[in-house]
């Protein structure tokens, strides 16, 4: 192979690669609000990025910590929304400040709390899978129980959970076969969703009862999206593990 050649090969690899990049909080806001962040760049939702958040930080939709990912919230902190953040394997969430969500998994990953009167607060569930660690020191706290709005002090922006309720929920998860869904409106045109990982549609179904099993038997074991979409508008959309 000529010296061309090899040096062409070099920058196309060099070029499919990405790079984790370190970003940083300057304000509060939105997580997905490029002014939020330093350099006037947000963070994607699944990444194996460094996190860094000083500043109130709205959470509108599911956080994905893949492998190499490391999530710190400083003591000044706040991330919070009614979704999930999922932690994978080999990623770490470091909690000095404050995480308020819907739902906290952690499939192998590290999460580590620490600080007095800080600490991880979940509406629905705690996860904890596949070799996960989690670890609770120095004064800190982590609890699941109701609650109902997140505030930003300097900008009042709040999600209300009176007027957002759950539009659908299920059990197990993790998913070995069976799994229990159940929908708060049936009769809205509306259909549910599985994607894989990487987004690629591997199942749907239109809602038309309030009550829905599913078997998950013939699907690869592996991290998946349930979503509840009308007019094909995502409503909801929610983390499962199928782990046979």
């Amino acid at each position: 192979m000529s010296y061309k050649i090899q040096l062409l090969a070099f920058f196309l690899l060099v070029s499919s690669i990405s790079f984790a990049k370190v970003y940083e909080t300057k304000s509060s806001g939105a997580y997905t609000d490029s002014f939020t962040w330093m350099n006037n760049e947000a963070p994607p939702l699944q990444c194996h990025d460094t996190l860094i958040i000083k500043n109130f930080v709205e959470l509108r939709n599911n956080l994905i910590l893949n492998s190499g990912a490391y999530l710190k919230i400083d003591s000044i902190g706040r991330l919070c929304g009614h979704h999930t953040t999922l932690v994978a394997s080999k990623a770490y969430l470091l909690c000095l400040g404050v995480l308020q969500l819907d739902s906290l998994q952690v499939f192998g990953g590290v999460v580590d709390i620490k600080g007095k009167g800080q600490g991880v607060f979940t509406e629905s569930v705690i996860l904890k899978v596949g070799g996960a660690k989690m670890t609770v020191s120095q004064g800190g706290r982590m609890a699941v129980g109701s609650w109902f709005e997140c505030r930003n002090p300097q900008q009042d922006s709040k999600i209300d959970r009176l007027t957002k309720s759950a539009l659908f929920s299920f059990y197990p998860n993790p998913v070995s076969e069976n799994a229990h869904f159940t929908f708060k409106n049936s009769d809205l045109n509306q259909v549910l969703c599985i994607r894989d990982i990487n987004g690629r549609l591997v199942y749907q179904t239109a809602i038309e009862a309030p009550v829905v099993w599913l078997n998950f038997a013939e699907f690869k074991n592996g991290i998946y999206f349930a979503q509840l979409v009308s007019n094909f508008q995502i409503l909801e959309s929610k983390v499962f593990l199928i782990s046979h």
